[in-house]
């Protein structure tokens, strides 16, 4: 259709009316490229985000509030709200760079088999100010879950037909789930890597608690154990499980290194057990952090 975009960018907000959102909306709408459409969309907000939101008036801009049902639900309602051939999660407290939407659709216009590509990014602070620039890594499927390590990261820009190959985020995972789905992905076709930085990433000071911390830790391993139990994958994916485990017990016993020894020692023991005396130098991209396992097994 003449009148659909070819990009639709989605944004999820919830109370970042005082902070956040106003910087990322006009990101979006100072993009050098005109053919999109903007959804955002208000989980619930006990702010002034409406009101913010209202003071818009640019055709490509649409939003809407619903009751609070959290960020994976209100990304999946983008994407079936979306129309265009290219979608893009924007978080409410990261902003864009300028050339972002026109230089990554035209890298996978010129690209037709890729089902995702993602760009370098930089992380930001409380300020949008630089803390440093992030080069990601060049996208290898089974490097990407024997590694236990998510290759896409902010401004990952979707085609269409990963969204009907794969119906959106699981809310199983709340913390993991946009490498849960680019594990589901990556079966399907190729992702890439765009070399330029176009994203932001804003790093805030909160930090998990000991609680918090360990269910993330057990999301990680109910995640690799339902995707290990697919039916549908390959061999040579099949033979990453030893790998994949012993890495993300390696990732949860760093975790735990500065605060509780004792179960940092459990995890990089689990971690040898999975993938004997290879562990820490395969781990990715923690390979330097092996010392730290044999610091860690000596007597408490």
């Amino acid at each position: 259709m003449k009148n659909t975009p070819l990009v639709s960018v989605i944004t999820p907000t919830f109370n970042r009316a005082k902070d956040y959102l106003l910087e990322t909306v006009d990101s979006v709408l100072a993009q050098d490229y005109s053919n999109f459409e903007y959804i955002v969309l208000d989980d619930g907000s006990t702010d002034n985000t409406q009101a913010l939101l209202s003071s818009y008036v640019d055709p490509r801009l649409t939003w809407s509030s619903h009751e609070n049902i959290g960020v994976i639900r209100t990304v999946n309602k983008g994407f079936q709200l979306a129309k265009g051939e290219f979608i893009t999660v924007v978080n409410s407290d990261d902003p864009l760079l300028p050339s972002y939407i026109s230089k990554i659709v035209e890298y996978m216009l010129n690209r037709p088999n890729l089902l995702a590509a993602y760009p370098d990014w930089i992380k930001i602070d409380h300020q949008s100010k630089e803390i440093s620039h992030v080069r990601t890594y060049e996208f290898e499927y089974i490097d990407m879950i024997s590694r236990y390590y998510c290759f896409p990261g902010p401004g990952t820009m979707l085609r269409r037909r990963a969204l009907e190959l794969e119906l959106g985020y699981d809310g199983r995972y709340p913390h993991i789930f946009d490498y849960e789905f680019y594990l589901r992905l990556g079966i399907h076709g190729d992702l890439a890597r765009f070399p330029e930085i176009l994203a932001t990433y804003r790093h805030h000071d909160n930090t998990i608690t000991s609680q918090g911390e360990q269910a993330l830790i057990d999301e990680r391993f109910a995640m690799l154990n339902n995707f290990y139990s697919r039916s549908d994958l390959p061999e040579n994916i099949l033979k990453t499980k030893l790998q994949a485990f012993s890495n993300a017990y390696f990732i949860a016993g760093l975790s735990y290194l500065d605060k509780n020894k004792t179960k940092a020692r459990k995890y990089f023991l689990r971690a040898i057990s999975w993938y004997p005396f290879r562990t820490a130098r395969n781990a990715y991209p923690l390979g330097k952090s092996r010392k730290l396992i044999w610091k860690t097994l000596l007597p408490l």
